[in-house]
């Protein structure tokens, strides 16, 4: 029975075929730090993609900008606690600015 290795990595180009040509039986699993970081900047891309179809003025436009932490957040980690919102001009709960 052929024991599998595993590898943690960075997720530099440069990294996985060199890996591959030193160990070439060995699974690559990349570093949670990276694989977080990359979903992190894909989502604020997207974010601001969204964001830029909207007037600078309308609702939608400074809700995804001003609020993009909530957007960012667990859901199931958002505060319960009301706050007043410039954006929308009242008081809301931080899952109600996400819904």
């Amino acid at each position: 029975r052929q024991q599998v290795q595993f590898i943690t990595m960075d997720m530099s180009g440069a990294y996985i075929p060199l890996a591959r040509k030193l160990f070439p039986n060995a699974k690559i699993v990349l570093d949670r730090f990276h694989i977080i970081q990359h979903l992190g900047r894909a989502f604020l891309k997207t974010r601001i993609a969204i964001m830029n179809q909207f007037d600078k003025k309308s609702l939608s436009y400074r809700a995804l900008k001003n609020h993009w932490r909530l957007f960012q957040k667990d859901s199931r980690k958002l505060s319960l606690n009301s706050f007043y919102s410039k954006t929308f001009r009242q008081t809301l709960a931080p899952h109600e600015v996400v819904a």
